[in-house]
């Protein structure tokens, strides 16, 4: 969304940072159908990629990160905490909740739909998604706020106090519920689930991604 990532990864290069953006099924570059997307799939390829970062040399393997963007930072949480290869995790607006929490109407508008027809059709305001029935039941059987429990490295969690996707006390709970003794909480006033980045004035998704640029460079 508004290119965060590419835009986070020239400040990381700014300080001195190799990354890594992946496209998941059926988002940006790739060629897959979004019916091939689930939560499982998404955590494997995170793992792969992880995998293929630390091997290609760029990077020294005791200081490896890991970022999340919403239902990316559910992802990255059950990594980081079961994969001791990450050394940080940072996340942004995170969903970081177990099972169908924080989705609630997501199920209670499309998952009866998806079990009868195998996949049904998402508009998220900006784009339409087709979601499979494998989608709904590999994210209610998902854990992520469980599986943080085992990270016990620098976290960073930046949630905008006008979150309406999700609600930035989610944020504090997963400093609360993850095992990390170094975290970082930053609610950002005014700023709602994608730091309105999509509007004329830049200044709260600068501010994240610099805050995030510069916590990576102190941490790893």
């Amino acid at each position: 969304v508004g290119e965060m990532y590419k835009r986070e990864a020239r400040y990381l290069a700014v300080a001195g940072y190799a990354s890594l953006r992946i496209d998941f099924a059926g988002s940006g570059e790739s060629a897959q159908p979004w019916t091939d997307n689930n939560f499982d799939g998404m955590v494997a390829d995170t793992r792969t990629a992880l995998d293929w970062f630390i091997d290609h040399g760029a990077t020294i393997d005791d200081r490896v990160g890991i970022l999340g963007f919403s239902l990316g930072s559910r992802i990255s949480a059950t990594v980081a905490g079961t994969d001791d290869r990450v050394a940080a995790f940072a996340s942004w607006s995170g969903a970081v909740e177990n099972g169908t929490n924080g989705w609630e109407y997501f199920f209670a508008t499309y998952y009866d739909e998806a079990q009868a027809n195998g996949s049904v059709l998402v508009d998220l305001g900006w784009t339409t998604v087709e979601l499979s029935a494998e989608w709904f039941d590999t994210m209610a059987a998902s854990h992520a706020r469980d599986d943080v429990a085992g990270f016990s490295g620098p976290l960073l969690a930046i949630a905008g106090e006008d979150d309406e996707s999700v609600d930035p006390i989610v944020s504090r709970e997963l400093i609360l519920y993850s095992g990390s003794y170094d975290a970082t909480l930053r609610i950002l006033p005014g700023a709602d689930h994608i730091y309105h980045v999509l509007s004329p004035d830049q200044t709260l998704a600068e501010q994240v991604m610099l805050i995030t640029a510069e916590w990576f460079a102190d941490k790893l």
